[in-house]
């Protein structure tokens, strides 16, 4: 009986996985509803752009400055939350300006017209707050 259990539990204990990697970034994202849709959408978008090597590195060296100071944001504790959302709003344009900067007019309005048919794809899930309707008194 006693062979009999410790077979047992040197079974059950070689069938555990014994890979405890963190997952990356991109497996995070893929592992998220919608993930694959997302990132296929992305290499799509960049194959219309067709970047140049150097459009490439500089857009590579932004998206790495930003995350770091996202990061930076993040964890900052001297920071209030009204703080932090200020600071992520900068940052988000900064970074969008810096991008805007790299592009050629006809890349931009590639990347207008790909935003645009998404909007579209989306309808009213587009994230911003909608407007309250204006209550109109009656008029009697």
């Amino acid at each position: 009986m006693m062979g009999c259990a410790l077979f047992i539990f040197a079974a059950a204990s070689q069938a555990q996985s014994t890979d405890t990697s963190a997952t990356t970034p991109r497996q995070h994202m893929q592992n998220r509803r919608g993930g694959d849709r997302m990132m296929g959408q992305r290499a799509e978008l960049n194959k219309k752009l067709n970047l140049t090597a150097d459009q490439e590195t500089k857009l590579k060296a932004i998206s790495d400055s930003f995350r770091k100071d996202r990061g930076d944001i993040k964890n900052n504790t001297n920071l209030s939350d009204d703080q932090k959302k200020q600071a992520y709003r900068d940052l988000f344009k900064k970074n969008n300006d810096a991008r805007q900067a790299i592009y050629t007019p006809e890349q931009k309005a590639i990347i207008e017209k790909s935003m645009k048919d998404r909007r579209a794809q989306r309808g009213d899930r587009g994230g911003r707050k909608m407007k309250t309707p204006q209550v109109v008194p009656d008029q009697q």
